[in-house]
């Protein structure tokens, strides 16, 4: 019956024959594509009368030939190949076996610059250099689509595409995405897997085996752990290129985020294409920040897409070409543009489909979903719901044992859920997921609060029946003791994974179930202290900022209606610095105003507030109140011997004070006598104090004995891994060794400052408040304002990258130097320019220019030289800045092929300026 429906729409001598059970082979001596073209569509759109079949759909392959070298076998594999990936497109979809493949879908329709950007995204990491693309949008738009078409198109010019995604609903362990990943590649690349481990060291190449046999304890050794998965994904990209997909980053644990942030900061010299997905708003602050950071990195696409056009709705499936322009105009009001949305009105006309707000409880959102359920049988509905609540996909064993159902029956209703678009079966490990988020967020949020408690109590005692005791399944475990309410198992729990993230620095991993679980307990409940006690502590490691203080707030109010005022003085303690660490020095300011009030001046905690406030108000150039409670702490411990380090410390901040004012003699007085205290408590001199005391030797200019110091301070956190503090310190150490004339040292250390300023947001926001007291030290307020905290980051590598001119010109690489100074000029161009002040030495946006000029003048470019010395010239005229003027003046007689004298430039005040022009002159004699 079927081919004899077909067989009407062939032209004459076209014949049809029976391929297998529910596959025909049609063979017709056509040759042109459109009329071929229509053929399928007729195909696809054929009705076959007193036959109805549910959830029956048609897919096309078709080949054209001959072809060199073709015969029979090769031309039907190609047919059955292409076959195979029109129905992995979509429903309703045919497909033509050629190189431009893509372009015959109607699954992705009005993207033609998205897909025209993200081949060229492709060709870039193919021939080498690494990219970044984030790809944006609201739910059904396309985005997904778009992400595999490149992937296909990426593993068509020979990469691999290994995907990941964080699990919405849930809360994750730390590094859940990439040993998903890792996993998930074992599986589908073994050979490769394996390839990658062959060239990697014992220490990497064994932490690799146990994440894939679920054996590694992470928080043992986190550290081993994190540069064992950047090793394998470096030496991935070198074997063979890589894109790597993050879905749903949104919903990721931030140890992952935190790993991809450093892959990113060196992606370039890779072979790699990372993108990632954002499908709902980002909830983490701190996710956000470093998401943020990915949008300055060079390499970094950003893909935002809308709605589509009333114009392509007819490339979207093949039944749109057949509607009159008033049903299509209806049709694309109604899905507000989605793509998604369009084709399921096809597929279930009868809903009236009205709005497309994902994120509110819109019955019209998931209409469509919600009527194909109801035509569903009890137990298919009870699959849905439970694949709805899982981390990762089950497969038919785990949903027999908690649902009750036979694992025979599982598997048929799993077959009739994929054919009707819900489900779909994951061929490679025999498991299932969800065709589309929409899908899990219309199920999840249509089970009664109690039963969805039981489906979670379930799961749980099916996990610890059958999970091994790694990181991932305790998390797992408490997540769903937690939601079933279970107490006496989710504390149990919680305490576990608690203490496993917290050991690999997953600190908003733990304080995220620490703060679910305490809400199943009454105030006064044992359980609610101690899990109030680790979530202050976890909230206060995780430089949370906002979040922090509402989590440490909300234990502060049961402490103080329990009466234990002891704790009180602690937890206000905690929430300083907490806002300390979030860089919130205006709301720590006025929050310990309101407290120190209240507050024992004789407690600890009354003195490290201050400490906290000296600390902030310093950065904030208030110098003045810095070395204020220095002498009032020095006052109040002089006498105290059990106090020592409250005494050093109060003589550190009355050094720290007197450097940012410039009075360094007394400066220098107060840090050596605080190395001295140190020196006699029981812990010793900290490391960081060898940094703080070199800065003062520096701005001495004592840089000898500053060497001593620093080199002590980088040899004491070379394996501490504190990357923004390691970069501050090597950038000291570059500047001194620039100042002794060491200049391709210098340019070493510059070179690895880069590298861990890159990276430096690995690490929790404590790190990144240290880095902004480093910043603040080196970005003083200028003539141009504060410098905002948006460009922070960016100015830090900016001031690094011009010292690293600075040393290559000296080294007579001037082609090198130009590239780098000319792109810090236009990074600096495009962030606004805003001014750049360090300890002792002027960098505006004249000293960049001066440096370029310079640097074209010795390499003999001298049109460049011309360019760019008009351009200092303007700038230093409209800035007022008259000794750039002056500069300028001097390298226009130069470029002219003069010997100024150099008299006029004696008294001008950039030293650094100064030399490097003696210097150009000797050379160009």
């Amino acid at each position: 019956m079927v081919a004899s429906r077909i067989k009407e729409f062939l032209p004459v001598g076209g014949r049809i024959y029976r391929y297998g059970g529910d596959e025909f082979v049609v063979i017709t001596a056509l040759t042109d594509r459109e009329e071929v073209r229509k053929i399928a569509e007729e195909i696809i759109l054929l009705e076959i009368e007193g036959l109805q079949v549910k959830y029956i759909s048609t897919s096309v392959g078709i080949t054209i030939f001959p072809e060199p070298g073709d015969t029979p076998e090769s031309v039907l594999k190609r047919a059955d190949f292409t076959l195979f990936r029109a129905k992995h497109a979509g429903r309703g979809v045919y497909l033509f076996h050629d190189d431009r493949i893509e372009q015959e879908r109607f699954t992705l329709v009005g993207r033609k610059e998205e897909l025209k950007t993200m081949t060229s995204i492709v060709d870039t990491v193919m021939k080498g250099e690494g990219c970044i693309v984030e790809v944006n949008g609201e739910a059904g738009i396309g985005k997904t689509r778009l992400v595999q078409e490149s992937a296909e198109l990426f593993s068509n010019w020979g990469g691999l595409v290994i995907s990941a995604g964080g699990v919405s609903f849930s809360t994750l362990p730390p590094f859940y995405l990439f040993t998903t990943i890792l996993k998930d590649m074992y599986i589908r690349n073994r050979d490769l897997f394996l390839r990658v481990l062959e060239n990697l060291s014992g220490e990497y190449r064994r932490r690799i085996e146990f994440v894939v046999e679920n054996k590694l304890d992470i928080e043992k050794e986190p550290g081993i752990f994190q540069d064992s998965i950047l090793n394998f994904f470096r030496v991935l990209s070198v074997l063979n290129p890589v894109m790597l997909i993050l879905d749903d980053v949104q919903w990721a644990d931030t140890r992952s985020i935190d790993l991809m942030n450093i892959l990113s900061s060196g992606i370039s010299r890779f072979k790699m294409l990372l993108c990632y997905i954002v499908r709902t708003p980002i909830y983490n602050k701190r996710l956000e920040y470093i998401l943020k950071l990915f949008h300055r990195y060079p390499n970094f696409t950003r893909i935002q897409l809308g709605p589509l056009k009333e114009g392509d709705m007819e490339k979207l499936a093949p039944l749109f070409r057949r509607m009159g322009k008033n049903q299509l105009k209806r049709i694309h009001k109604l899905s507000g543009g989605n793509p998604l949305f369009m084709e399921q009105l096809i597929s279930a006309p009868e809903i009236l489909f009205r709005g497309v707000d994902y994120f509110k409880e819109t019955p019209e959102l998931t209409g469509i979903i919600e009527a194909k359920i109801k035509r569903l049988d009890e137990n298919s509905v009870l699959v849905l719901k439970i694949v709805s609540l899982l981390e990762e996909s089950p497969d038919s064993d785990f949903l027999s044992r908690v649902s009750g159902i036979d694992k025979f029956q599982i598997e048929d209703i799993v077959d009739n859920l994929s054919k009707i678009g819900l489900l779909r079966i994951k061929k490679d490990t025999k498991t299932y997921e969800f065709t589309h988020g929409i899908v899990k967020w219309a199920i999840h949020n249509r089970i009664p609060v109690p039963e969805r408690r039981e489906l979670h109590r379930r799961i749980a005692q099916e996990m610890v029946k059958k999970s091994p005791n790694t990181i991932n399944s305790v998390f797992s475990i408490a997540h769903h003791f937690i939601s079933a309410g279970d107490k006496k198992n989710a504390y149990e729990y919680t305490i576990r994974a608690g203490d496993m993230a917290e050991r690999v620095k997953g600190y908003f991993e733990a304080s995220n179930l620490y703060g679910a679980a305490i809400d199943l307990f009454d105030v006064n409940d044992e359980e609610r202290k101690i899990l109030g006690e680790r979530l202050v502590n976890a909230l206060t490691e995780s430089g949370m900022g906002e979040e922090a203080v509402q989590g440490i707030m909300k234990v502060l109010r049961d402490v103080r209606k329990r009466g234990e005022k002891e704790k009180i003085d602690g937890l206000l303690y905690n929430l300083a610095y907490s806002y300390y660490r979030a860089g919130k020095h205006d709301e720590l300011l006025r929050f310990s105003e309101k407290v120190l009030e209240e507050m024992d001046q004789s407690s600890g905690y009354y003195w490290t507030i201050r400490f906290l406030v000296a600390s902030a108000v310093n950065n904030d150039k208030d110098a003045d109140r810095t070395i204020e409670i220095g002498k009032a702490g020095l006052e109040f411990f002089k006498d105290k011997t059990e106090s020592l380090y409250n005494y050093a410390f109060s003589c550190h901040l009355i050094s720290i004070g007197y450097v940012a004012k410039q009075r360094i003699k007394e400066s220098l007085k107060y840090s050596k006598k605080a190395m001295e205290i140190y020196g006699k408590t029981e812990g010793g001199v900290p490391s960081w104090i060898w940094n703080d005391h070199a800065e003062v030797l520096m701005a001495s200019g004592n840089y000898k004995e500053a060497e001593k110091w620093l080199s002590k301070t980088l040899e004491a956190h070379e394996d501490m891994g504190n990357l923004w503090l390691l970069s501050s310190y090597m950038m000291n150490m570059a500047i001194v060794e620039r100042e002794r004339e060491e200049y391709v040292q210098s340019s070493m250390l510059l070179e690895k400052a880069i590298e861990y300023a890159g990276m430096c947001q690995v690490l929790t926001e404590l790190d990144i408040a240290r880095a902004s007291m480093v910043v603040n030290r080196l970005l003083q307020e200028g003539t141009s304002g504060y410098i905002s905290e948006d460009f922070r980051n960016e100015t830090i590598l900016n001031f690094i990258d011009v010292y690293r001119g600075v040393s290559l010109i000296q080294e007579e690489k001037f082609e090198q130097a130009v590239n780098i100074l000319v792109s810090v000029w236009n990074r600096e161009k495009k962030s606004g320019f805003p001014m750049i002040v360090t300890t002792g030495i002027v960098l505006p946006p004249m000293r960049i220019l001066f440096l370029i000029v310079m640097a074209y003048i010795l390499d003999g470019k001298v049109g460049e030289a011309e360019r760019w010395n008009s351009m200092l010239m303007e700038g230093a005229e409209q800035g007022g800045a008259h000794i750039y003027r002056k500069y300028a003046d001097f390298l226009a007689r130069v470029i002219k092929g003069e010997k100024p004298s150099l008299r006029p430039l004696n008294p001008l005040s950039f030293s650094l300026e100064k030399r490097l022009v003696w210097w150009m002159k000797k050379k160009l004699k």
